[in-house]
């Protein structure tokens, strides 16, 4: 993969810990990396896991989708943006969004400072919970995945240049910001190989 300015994206481009991504114990992730929190009364809150903003750089507009939309597990929720680059997040959920986070409408700046906390993007009411919660991870589950999930875009990161695969460490994490780093191709192939939601049903639109 080949930045911008023409250079390879290496070892000097990673830095961080995995403690920076390790979700909380009661959020289950979904492999689109939306996260989903069970809450009294039967909704979900639901968000962005650290992953997008941290390749972002953090998060300057989110475009979510409005109260009283139905949505499916696998259809577009969300979509993240700074400097011209955007990750589109899917719900991990089918059901109505019955709440869009205040706080984020206004400054989207907490989806990547406190992508678990304030940062929150939407509350849904849902229906057949049962099996997308089945399809997701919660707990140690989610920390050993989104270490798998790190090496993944590792290996995105330095594909078709093996002379960096020496030099990376393993679980490296990229810099802030890494995706004004790269051309538009090598992020549009990040965000389609780590990004990509379960697929919708059947009949129901984008």
């Amino acid at each position: 993969i080949r930045t911008t300015n023409g250079s390879t994206a290496n070892a000097s481009s990673l830095s961080g810990t995995l403690d920076r991504l390790t979700p909380p114990s009661d959020v289950f992730l979904s492999r689109g990396h939306t996260w989903l929190r069970l809450e009294p009364g039967g909704t979900v809150r639901v968000g962005a896991d650290a992953l997008a903003p941290v390749l972002l750089g953090g998060v300057s507009r989110a475009d979510v989708r409005p109260r009283g939309t139905r949505v499916r597990r696998g259809q577009r929720l969300a979509t993240l943006e700074r400097d011209g680059r955007s990750v589109v997040l899917h719900s991990p959920v089918d059901g109505i969004v019955t709440a869009v986070n205040p706080g984020v409408a206004r400054d989207a700046g907490d989806v990547g400072s406190d992508p678990y906390g304030a940062g929150w993007l939407v509350r849904i009411e849902p229906t057949r919970l049962g099996p997308a919660l089945a399809a997701m991870r919660v707990a140690n589950d989610a920390v050993t995945w989104m270490r798998d999930e790190l090496r993944r875009l590792r290996d995105l990161l330095v594909a078709g240049v093996p002379q960096a695969a020496t030099t990376l460490p393993d679980g490296g994490l990229p810099a802030d910001g890494v995706a004004e780093r790269l051309d538009a191709s090598a992020w549009e192939r990040i965000v389609e190989q780590l990004f990509a939601g379960d697929d919708a049903d059947d009949g129901v639109g984008a």
